[in-house]
């Protein structure tokens, strides 16, 4: 499922659904993990192990490269707002040529809500 601004009620509502199936699978699209959509996200996942699927628009590899590694070390830093176990993977774009990817495994352990704005 990808997550857009246009289709952000809509994702948040499937992840519910898919929540108590306890498979919860996430594609974040570029510029779209910000605090926001994580904290807004958070209740929804905060009990199950998700897995990010973290695709860029961008062409390049290398951008694709530092979108993964931006979203792993943010995502890292933020961990207290999410509070569960999040397994960070960047794929290729479905446009290009298949490749090997890059994965980011971060285990947060649950606690602290962490309500700071």
């Amino acid at each position: 499922f990808i997550v857009t601004p246009e289709t952000d009620t809509q994702a948040l509502e499937l992840v519910r659904d898919l929540a108590a199936t306890n498979i919860v699978s996430l594609i974040i699209l570029d510029g779209l993990a910000d605090i926001r959509s994580l904290r807004r996200l958070r209740q929804s996942i905060a009990a199950f192990r998700t897995t990010l699927l973290l695709i860029s628009q961008r062409p390049a590899e290398a951008a694709q490269l530092q979108l993964g590694v931006s979203c792993a070390n943010w995502l890292y830093q933020h961990q207290h707002i999410i509070g569960c176990q999040i397994q960070a993977r960047l794929l290729r774009h479905p446009n290009q040529a298949s490749g090997s990817e890059v994965t980011f495994p971060l285990y947060f352990a649950s606690g602290s809500d962490g309500d700071d704005d």
